[in-house]
């Protein structure tokens, strides 16, 4: 078996529950440290300490004990945009030996009420918009984050602060790096390609900015240098996935290579497999599988999904295709799963098919991800066949982006535009031929 192992030594994991990790025992930590400001949100400037923030979820953790008889075990779903209290219901939670079942909070009723009946969430915590005319019950949030860290060190006592926004937007953003004088930065793609393009950017003091982290997509060779060139600012780029906990591989900050997406982290140890299912080496792709303390134990309620994801060895197929060279760095070059990512989220196709369908003016559908040069993203492409050839129109392309646009989140949206075919290609098990299509759309 060919399994390459990080170079960097392993470091002592120390087996304590996360919530004693952070809150360590009192005699061992600074009043310094407790007060510190460890997270700022950047839109409105409050600010939580780290007493506040154990104090808080202490409290919010006997709240849910006494007042609602929140046991150990319970699922906790969360539903709201990105804002400091975010770790205080988190920590609440795992405090009150809770799981949380965090929610994308531009997710439709429907795919809402999924995730809470398949997470088996027993109560769910919202914020309430009165411009949506989605209908919840509740008042406390969750967010997907993009994390803005004003240090060098992210460590056990919390010697960072992180600056929260809860939505990108250009200007807000680039002022939040100005005002709180940030100093690393983990943004996507996208974001870098905005800083590049956008002459907005040079309104604006970066001066503080000492190194940017990509993730979530591959970042170009290209537009890694050019970004470099335009602001002088170091950059690199990391890899991981929510089953890897979730950072797997990150690049050097003195040495990070364009294109590159990092070394393996310690304690972690991975298997590239080819399309014939052999053990690959150096400079040859591979599926990239990742074995190690922090690769998840499986998917919630899904045996057969975790059996597909994780072989008998004990290594997690991570469905990126990668290579790696005689020093250790990967580069990723193509995806085994069919997942298309959009800005750092996933779109599944399966489930835009499974709507473009139900139209009735569609015999059949297929969804694929068509890579942006100009954005520096995935858009979510429809190849569709309508029953009479006599609807194939502009027109009606619209019609079907709306029909699917209305029904999911805006993550989700046909951004990549509708495609008349007469036949979608299948394989003989009658299963969608995803990669002819790619390779039609590039010619």
């Amino acid at each position: 078996m060919v399994i390459l192992r990080s170079k960097i030594p392993d470091i002592d994991i120390p087996t304590v529950g996360i919530y004693q990790f952070i809150f360590p025992d009192e005699k061992n930590v600074s009043d310094d440290k407790n007060d510190k400001t460890v997270f700022i949100d950047g839109l409105t400037d409050k600010k939580l300490t780290l007493n506040e923030l154990k104090s808080n979820s202490k409290k919010f953790a006997a709240g849910l004990q006494d007042k609602i008889n929140f046991k150990r075990g319970d699922v906790l779903s969360i539903f709201s945009p990105n804002q400091v209290d975010y770790v205080t219901v988190i920590f609440g939670t795992i405090a009150a030996g809770g799981v949380v079942s965090p929610a994308n909070p531009t997710y439709t009723v429907e795919e809402y009420t999924f995730q809470l009946k398949d997470s088996g969430s027993s109560i769910s915590k919202v914020e309430i918009e009165t411009n949506s005319d989605m209908v919840y019950v509740g008042v406390l949030p969750f967010y997907h984050i993009y994390a803005l860290t004003v240090n060098m060190h992210f460590t056990l006592y919390f010697r960072a602060s992180c600056v929260v926004i809860s939505k990108f937007d250009f200007e807000p953003f680039c002022r939040i790096i100005q005002d709180y004088k940030v100093t690393i930065t983990h943004i996507v793609p996208p974001i870098i390609l905005a800083l590049v393009k956008n002459p907005k950017a040079k309104e604006y003091d970066f001066s503080s900015l000492q190194l940017v982290i990509s993730g979530a997509a591959p970042l170009s060779k290209e537009l890694s240098e050019s970004f470099y060139k335009e602001h002088k600012i170091k950059i690199k780029q990391g890899y991981g996935l929510t089953e890897t906990s979730p950072v797997a591989l990150l690049g050097y900050t003195n040495d990070s290579t364009p294109g590159c997406c990092g070394i393996l982290l310690p304690n972690l140890e991975c298997k590239l497999i080819n399309e014939d299912g052999q053990e690959v080496g150096y400079n040859t792709p591979g599926e990239l599988c990742l074995r190690g303390p922090n690769i998840m134990k499986g998917y919630l309620n899904n045996k057969q999904a975790t059996d597909e994801s994780i072989d008998k060895d004990g290594f997690f197929h991570t469905g990126d295709i990668v290579k790696v060279d005689e020093n250790g760095y990967f580069y990723v070059v193509d995806r085994v799963k069919e997942l298309i990512k959009y800005k750092g989220f996933q779109v599944a196709p399966a489930e835009l098919e499974a709507i473009l369908i139900t139209h009735p003016a569609i015999s059949d559908a297929a969804v694929i991800g068509v890579y942006s040069e100009e954005d520096a993203t995935e858009y979510p492409v429809a190849y569709v066949v309508t029953k009479q050839k006599s609807q194939r129109t502009n027109e009606f392309s619209g019609e079907i982006r709306k029909f699917v646009d209305n029904q999911v989140a805006p993550h989700k949206k046909l951004r990549g535009g509708v495609i008349y075919i007469d036949q979608i290609p299948k394989s003989a098990a009658g299963k969608i031929l995803r990669k002819k299509l790619r390779e039609n759309h590039q010619n």
